[in-house]
């Protein structure tokens, strides 16, 4: 069964649908949908690289809501 991955540090999603998606254990994929630069609170960073850090970290956090990280 798949499993829908929002975790609650990164801002929730502009649509119906989830940040990520788990695949059931043996398969070990997660899909992740594409980032903005946007905090939780909907702040932009001033800055593209700053924005870009942030797509990062939303990533980090929906790899480690499946148990994962950026070196897997």
């Amino acid at each position: 069964m798949l499993r829908a991955l929002a975790p609650l540090d990164i801002r929730p999603p502009f649509g119906r649908y989830s940040h990520g998606i788990a695949v059931p254990a043996g398969a070990r994929l997660v899909f992740c949908s594409g980032q903005l630069g946007v905090a939780p609170d909907d702040a932009v960073p001033a800055t593209v690289e700053a924005q870009a850090e942030r797509c990062f970290r939303n990533i980090a956090a929906i790899l480690k809501e499946a148990g994962l990280g950026l070196g897997d």
